[in-house]
């Protein structure tokens, strides 16, 4: 069974981009990719608030685990692949 990225995005955010570029470079390791398009407003502050008011994007989730950032996804996928 493939583990699932999920990404959420807003237009324009070239961090998104970056998380979106990474996962679908990993996906032939096993794994299936979500993107969820937002835009800043209530919907998305009610998402950042279930993690501790985190306040940027993309927000990266690898099984339902809240992963982070772009940055947090490329160390996840790194440490990974030693």
């Amino acid at each position: 069974m493939a583990s699932q990225i999920k990404i959420i995005t807003v237009p324009g955010c070239p961090w998104c981009k970056k998380a979106i570029d990474l996962a679908l470079e990993i996906r032939e390791q096993g794994y299936d990719l979500e993107v969820i398009k937002m835009s800043w407003g209530q919907e998305l502050r009610e998402v950042q608030s279930k993690h501790e008011g985190w306040k940027t994007v993309p927000m990266v989730y690898v099984d339902e685990s809240f992963i982070g950032g772009f940055t947090d996804f490329k160390e996840y996928v790194d440490a990974r692949q030693k």
